[in-house]
C-alpha cells in the first residue's frame, strides 16, 4: 500500500512539473544535492531491505528448525537443558524480529531520502540576469595624450 501511495505521489509530482512551463529561464539550484540524495536513498533502501531480509530469514529458519519436535527431543536427549534450548530458540526469534524491523526502517529511511532527492531536484528558480550598464564615459586631456574613464553599474 505504501509503495502504491509513493508511486501515485511521484506520478502526480512529475505531471505537475511537466505542466509548469514558463518563458523565463530557470535552473535547478539543488540539483547536485538532489541527485546525491536519490542515489543514497536508493542504496540505503535496496541494501538495507535486501541485507536485513536475508539476515532475518536465516535467523527465522534457525528458529523454525529448533521448534521442530524431533530436533528438540534430540537436543534434550543429548543432555541440553530444556530451558536453555528454549532460550536459544527465543533468541533466534528475537534476532529475526530485530532484523525484520531494521529491514522496514531501512526501507522507510531510504524511501524518504529518495523522495527528498526528487523534490530537491525538481525545485526551480528563475535565473537572475545581472545587467551591467554603462553609466558614463569621460576623457581628460593631458600633455602626453588623454586619460579615459568608464563607469559601470551592476
Amino acid at each position: 500500500m505504501k509503495k502504491i501511495c509513493l508511486l501515485l505521489i511521484l506520478f502526480a509530482f512529475s505531471f505537475q512539473l511537466s505542466a509548469e512551463e514558463s518563458t523565463a529561464e530557470t535552473y535547478h539550484p539543488h540539483l547536485k544535492a538532489g541527485i546525491s540524495l536519490i542515489v543514497v536513498g536508493a542504496a540505503v533502501a535496496a541494501g538495507g531491505i535486501a541485507g536485513f531480509h536475508i539476515a532475518s530469514d536465516k535467523e527465522f529458519d534457525k528458529y523454525k528448525k529448533m521448534k521442530d519436535y524431533d530436533n528438540a527431543f534430540e537436543a534434550v536427549t543429548q543432555g541440553e537443558k530444556e530451558s536453555e534450548y528454549l532460550n536459544r530458540a527465543k533468541n533466534y526469534r528475537k534476532k529475526a524480529n530485530t532484523y525484520r524491523s531494521l529491514e522496514i526502517a531501512a526501507g522507510i529511511i531510504g524511501g524518504e531520502l529518495f523522495l527528498t532527492g526528487i523534490i530537491l531536484t525538481a525545485i526551480k528558480e528563475k535565473k537572475t540576469e545581472k545587467e551591467v550598464t554603462l553609466t558614463n564615459i569621460s576623457a581628460a586631456p593631458s600633455k602626453d595624450g588623454f586619460y579615459a574613464s568608464v563607469g559601470f553599474e551592476f
